[in-house]
């Protein structure tokens, strides 16, 4: 009887401690969806407009930030679609910066040259969401998370301060 009894306890215990297991990871595994709920909210891209009368081609930055609070330290970097950068190598690239992005969306001209073979400049995208954790938007449109605050403050983008 009591080797049943021994038996039963070491169970319940193996039993409590898988289901511990399984919160902390159901827990962990939800606030991921979370975080990437919020940075999948955010998005750039640019449009070609055509001015009326003109004839070159002008083009627009647009950067959305459709979750009702707003992101910090947006970065908004131009590269060669057709080359591989270090993160260093985009953070020094052509940029636009926003201390702070509000909901809504925001538009800026730019310049986008064209080279044979197809090459043009198209938009990344760095920010932090409303629980500091800092995402990076590459060329394909693939969200990672990615620290970028201090290489921006050492390339001169963000000040110090951050």
């Amino acid at each position: 009887m009591k080797e049943i009894v021994e038996f039963a306890q070491i169970l319940t215990g193996i039993a409590a401690v898988v289901s511990l297991v399984f919160t902390a990871y159901a827990y962990r595994h939800e606030t991921q969806q979370e975080q990437l709920k919020v940075a999948q909210n955010v998005s750039t891209w640019y449009e070609e407009t055509k001015p009326e009368g003109e004839s070159g081609v002008t083009y627009k930055n647009i950067v959305m930030n459709n979750n009702p609070f707003p992101v910090y330290n947006v970065i908004i970097v131009w590269i060669d679609n057709k080359h591989n950068l270090s993160l260093e190598e985009t953070l020094r690239s052509k940029n636009i910066y926003y201390e702070i992005l509000s909901p809504g969306e925001k538009e800026d001209e730019f310049n986008n040259p064209h080279a044979m073979g197809g090459e043009h400049l198209v938009p990344e995208l760095f920010f932090t969401d409303n629980q500091s954790t800092e995402w990076y938007r590459d060329k394909r449109g693939q969200l990672k998370k990615t620290a970028y605050i201090e290489r921006a403050v050492k390339a001169g983008i963000i000040l110090g301060h951050v």
